[in-house]
């Protein structure tokens, strides 16, 4: 039996070198990061308005904290929501409104 593990890294390109870190969390929809620290955003099926907030620490990455992303009234985000990570801001877009998130809320 050959059994397929998924692997789902965090890679940065930046001036040339690319660095990685191994990561566990799976079915992100975005990311924003800063030097050390990460938010994987989404995640199938009903996880996917899941935020995982962790450290970029020596090769791996280490999950620290689990949320739900929620609308600025404290609703739910509806099911046609698109979402891109930029650096450390997260947009999210659904049919009629867009929002910006700073990774610094979350921290």
């Amino acid at each position: 039996m050959v059994v397929l593990l998924q692997r789902f890294p965090i890679v940065r390109m930046s001036d040339g070198t690319v660095t990685g870190w191994r990561n566990t969390i799976s079915g992100a929809k975005a990311l924003i990061a800063t030097a050390n620290t990460c938010a994987l955003i989404g995640g199938y099926q009903e996880r996917r308005d899941r935020v995982v907030l962790g450290r970029l620490d020596e090769g791996r990455y280490e999950p620290a904290s689990e949320a739900p992303l929620v609308l600025p009234d404290g609703r739910s985000l509806p099911e046609q929501t698109y979402m891109v990570g930029r650096g450390p801001e997260l947009h999210v877009f659904t049919a009629a409104m867009w929002y910006r998130l700073s990774l610094d809320d979350l921290v």
